[in-house]
């Protein structure tokens, strides 16, 4: 009953253990990934004028300028945004693309419209062509910015990326020539709606970006930079925008780096609570195999005495009873193992880049484990090996 209460212990410590070490390695994947942008220093918050004082798109344009213009003014920001969606905040609307060439494949991508120098604004790298620019105005031709993801979707053909500045499409009914838009632009792919997505919702789905000028907005999300934090720079920035318009309410703000380490809190939480777990279950093991290999020397020491007094040397008697330890701990090892492979597709949905039977977690839990057993088994050996045959004998 015993060696089988130590063979559960071992098998329940790989088990949690491999767990534990499948959800580390994906929240250090997490990470490790490059969102694309520079994070930090950046807020934002969200703006939405009121729908009977902005009946109409050149209200809408003037607005989006006004409040630029106001937060941009406030002390302390040194650069500001506006766009209809922002980073790890969602709210993308869909519509279909439609190349001039092939106007029955309607191909589905996200939208969202930015104002000029957003790019820039977000330190967002650029393949080819330029950002939007103030003269991207209603008047001037449809113009877009896209991502590789989206010429690799769009434009196969294309061996490389940066060549489709030039290239045309249609953003919606190809029979409208005012959905004709130019490709002036092509952004590296950055991580826009979580860290384990990139500008794709789906294979299907590229992401394209218009300018506010051309495309307005109504629901303003208002991104600034700024080297002060955001609890003393909101004041300021609450009465810039009661400037433009005192109905137009400012809410949901937040900092971009919060709204990033947002994306991680669920693996955080997993991957720690799985470490409190294994952790508890490691030392439930090791305390198991110490106390059944102590009890078990006790029992011996006759046994241990004999075989002394008869010349074994006190390596042998070391060496026999760590090897029971290592016995029951390679028992539990193997059917851990089994128990670890068939349910690690439990975790898979919390898993980033990391295999649920990634070998390298399972090979270093198992060393791991193994080691910690076998320092479990040392101070048994070492009590067994040093025991001396009259003692016990007189003791018996």
């Amino acid at each position: 009953a015993q060696q089988v209460f130590v063979v559960t212990q071992v098998a329940l410590a790989l088990l949690l253990l491999v767990g534990a070490g499948l959800l580390t390695r994906s929240f250090r994947a997490q990470l490790m990934v490059e969102p694309g942008l520079e994070i930090d220093g950046v807020y934002v918050f969200r703006v939405e004028p009121p729908a009977e004082s902005y009946p109409d798109t050149e209200s809408l344009r003037r607005f989006t300028e006004d409040i630029l213009r106001e937060v941009g003014s406030v002390p302390g920001v040194t650069s500001v945004a506006a766009s209809s969606d922002f980073p790890f905040r969602g709210r993308s609307s869909g519509s279909y693309i439609v190349r001039p060439d092939d106007v029955e494949n309607l191909i589905r991508y996200h939208r969202h419209s930015v104002s000029p120098g957003y790019f820039e604004h977000l330190g967002t790298e650029f393949l080819a062509g330029r950002g939007f620019i103030a003269a991207d105005g209603p008047e001037a031709p449809g113009v877009a910015v896209v991502t590789e993801v989206m010429v690799r979707r769009v434009f196969p053909e294309l061996r490389d990326p940066a060549s489709a500045v030039g290239q045309t499409f249609f953003a919606g009914r190809p029979d409208d020539p005012e959905n004709r838009a130019e490709i002036i632009g092509v952004i590296r792919d950055v991580r826009y709606r979580n860290l384990t997505q990139d500008l794709m919702a789906d294979a299907n789905s590229p992401d394209v970006f218009f300018s506010t000028r051309q495309v307005p907005i109504r629901s303003h999300e208002i991104s600034l930079r700024s080297d002060a934090e955001l609890g003393d720079i909101l004041p300021a920035a609450r009465r810039a925008v009661a400037r433009v318009d005192p109905a137009a309410p400012l809410f949901l703000p937040t900092s971009l780096r919060g709204a990033y380490e947002a994306q991680t809190a669920t693996p955080r939480f997993a991957a720690s609570l799985m470490s409190l777990f294994s952790a508890l279950a490691l030392i439930l093991a090791c305390v198991g195999v110490y106390g059944v290999l102590s009890f078990t020397v006790g029992q011996r020491a006759r046994e241990i005495a004999v075989r002394r007094a008869l010349g074994a040397p006190a390596g042998a008697v070391a060496l026999n009873v760590v090897w029971g330890g290592l016995r029951l701990a390679t028992l539990g090892l193997l059917i851990g193992g089994v128990a670890a492979l068939a349910s690690a597709g439990l975790l898979e949905g919390l898993l980033f880049e990391v295999p649920p039977s990634d070998p390298v977690t399972f090979l270093t839990v198992a060393i791991l484990l193994l080691t910690v057993i076998l320092a479990a088994t040392a101070i048994p050996a070492r009590r067994a090996s040093r025991q001396e045959p009259v003692e016990a004998l007189s003791s018996e």
